[in-house]
């Protein structure tokens, strides 16, 4: 298994690309659905929490740096770290 780490800044903006039409909140909340629709941290719900509402804004607002973890291959996310 090969892994890739994205910097969270990085990956949204990878969604807007994919999707010009859309305001930064709508990214926002595509990134949220991707995350809780396609992760499941063995059912920890805070690091679902912090990883799909307050790592965008954290990182906005330069409190944390925020990485995912995905498996190059699938492009499923297998964890992040800050």
């Amino acid at each position: 298994m090969t892994i890739q780490v994205t910097p969270l800044k990085q990956y949204l903006e990878n969604i807007q690309v994919l999707a010009p039409d859309k305001t930064e909140k709508q990214v926002q909340e595509l990134f949220k659905t991707i995350i809780l629709e396609n992760v499941d941290f063995n059912g920890n719900e805070e690091m679902l929490t912090y990883l799909s509402d307050k790592a965008p804004n954290f990182e906005k607002q330069h409190r944390s740096r925020n990485f995912i973890v995905e498996e190059t291959e699938t492009n499923n996310i297998i964890g992040f770290f800050s």
